[in-house]
């Protein structure tokens, strides 16, 4: 089951060793204007959406970190309902992108 974490959680769980994968979900446009250091973007609204993370190392049995472009966005919650019903056991979501991630120290790239 999908957990929303805050922006801190979120920077604890970069901080282990392990961490989490980050995955944002907005569009690819979106994602090229700015996004968290270290997250993978796969837009939620693709059909290959799913097949696309396996290509691009996103794990089943691995913690992955949803976020998408703001808190009254549904893109995040929409990605971690498919995440889970394809077996990803271990999803978090984080639906704010744009407030606060400076609030925890996150840079933007």
């Amino acid at each position: 089951m999908s957990t929303i974490v805050t922006a801190q959680e979120l920077t604890n769980l970069l901080r282990e060793p392990d961490g989490c994968a980050v995955l944002d979900v907005r569009l690819a446009e979106d994602f090229a204007g700015e996004h968290l250091p270290a997250a993978v973007n796969q837009c939620v609204f693709e059909v290959v959406f799913l097949t696309e993370l396996e290509q691009k190392g996103i794990r089943k049995d691995h913690p992955v970190c949803v976020y998408g472009a703001a808190e009254d966005s549904q893109e995040s919650i929409m990605a971690a309902e498919k995440l889970e019903r394809a077996g990803y056991t271990q999803t978090e979501v984080r639906p704010l992108f744009a407030a606060r991630r400076q609030d925890a120290g996150q840079v933007i790239e």
